[in-house]
């Protein structure tokens, strides 16, 4: 396994559910962390896979491999890149900018929202 899918999977994986467990930091704290970089590195993880040109979507041994293909293949896997960055330009916009927005309320002096059961 290469060094790069340990480092991805440590930063997905085990450090918001390490912030999250920690006695010593606030639970609250410890859940924006945990939210905020599994965010963060799922949107990268999307950007870098869907703009690294090395990365072929088409896999082998697969339909789109067959030699009838081999005119639209290129076109294929630039329209599966474009898919790629296309969902992670949406996450991007439609969850980590909101959360952005909700983590920087504290730091302006606003309260939380609380949620509760009546």
């Amino acid at each position: 396994m290469k060094v790069g899918y340990l480092i991805g999977i440590l930063f997905v994986f085990v450090f918001p559910v390490t912030m999250v467990s920690l006695p010593i930091v606030p639970s609250v704290v410890g859940r924006a962390v945990a939210v905020s970089s599994f965010i963060f590195f799922m949107a990268a993880a999307s950007f870098w896979y869907g703009l690294n040109p090395k990365v072929r979507m088409t896999r082998p041994g697969r339909k789109l491999n067959e030699p009838r293909f081999d005119v639209v293949r290129p076109y294929i896997e630039i329209a599966l890149h474009a898919l790629v960055v296309w969902a992670g330009f949406l996450f991007v916009l439609l969850v980590a900018v909101p959360l952005a927005a909700d983590l920087v309320q504290p730091e302006r002096g606003e309260k939380l929202a609380k949620f509760t059961a009546e």
